[in-house]
């Protein structure tokens, strides 16, 4: 983590909280950083700032984005992220480009415009987190699971064919590394199909739904470190002793 700008910690219960929970050492310090990295691109999108000020936020992103491709960061948090990714370039790119779609406005917008805006934003950070976990995890089938979890996050509908698209591409055998975004993708997945409305920034609401979100990210991380990952949107919104994960 950056030694002057502090990460991000995820707010108890929240999916971020379960998924850093189970991280490695290492890869909890790279969440921390993404999360307070991602806070500070997202706020050039909110509706409260001006928007000449968010442009020139932008701007100064998108040669942040650039500098981190040249191995010349400048901003604490990205510099953290280029060590912890070394030799891998840490590629920001699309995360600004999606908080630019954001402040542009989305509404009436297409679906090619959405699928940038999803694929940039969590697609991002699964991208990210996933090479700092796997080495060889491929970036942009990465950023594809992201994006359809994001996708689920924003329009809190049954998913398309995008999610198991992206799961069937991940090799079996890269599971256990990754499997804090498995877990990632059965919280979203769950509180959706359950119709929970919370954020996925804040805890679910009464201690029953506390406890069933704990035992879906341990059933899922099981079946991650066994390489039997499935998520099934029939059986998501069952509550234990479910066995929607394996």
């Amino acid at each position: 983590m950056s030694p002057t700008v502090p990460g991000r910690t995820p707010e108890r219960g929240s999916v971020a909280d379960l998924v850093h929970l189970y991280c490695p050492a290492h890869a909890r310090a790279v969440l921390a950083d993404l999360l307070a990295l991602e806070a500070e691109i997202r706020t050039s999108a909110r509706p409260d700032l001006d928007h000449s000020i968010a442009h020139v936020r932008l701007e100064w992103w998108q040669a942040e984005a650039e500098r981190a491709l040249a191995g010349k960061a400048a901003h604490p948090l990205t510099r953290a992220l280029c060590a912890a990714l070394a030799p891998q370039m840490l590629d920001l790119r699309l995360l600004v480009h999606s908080a630019r779609l954001e402040v542009a406005g989305l509404a009436g917008a297409d679906a090619a415009a959405w699928q940038s805006f999803y694929e940039g934003s969590l697609g991002t950070l699964f991208a990210v987190l996933g090479l700092a976990l796997a080495r060889t995890a491929p970036p942009a089938t990465l950023r594809a699971l992201g994006g359809a979890v994001q996708q689920l996050t924003t329009e809190r509908g049954a998913p398309g064919p995008a999610l198991g698209a992206a799961l069937q591409a991940l090799p079996p055998t890269l599971q256990p590394a990754l499997r804090p975004l498995l877990v990632w993708v059965a919280l979203v997945g769950w509180r959706t199909a359950r119709g929970i409305e919370v954020p996925d920034e804040a805890p679910p609401q009464g201690v029953w739904l506390g406890l069933a979100q704990q035992w879906v990210a341990w059933r899922a991380a099981r079946a991650a470190e066994a390489g039997a990952f499935r998520w099934r949107w029939r059986t998501a919104a069952m509550t234990p002793p479910t066995r929607s994960y394996q």
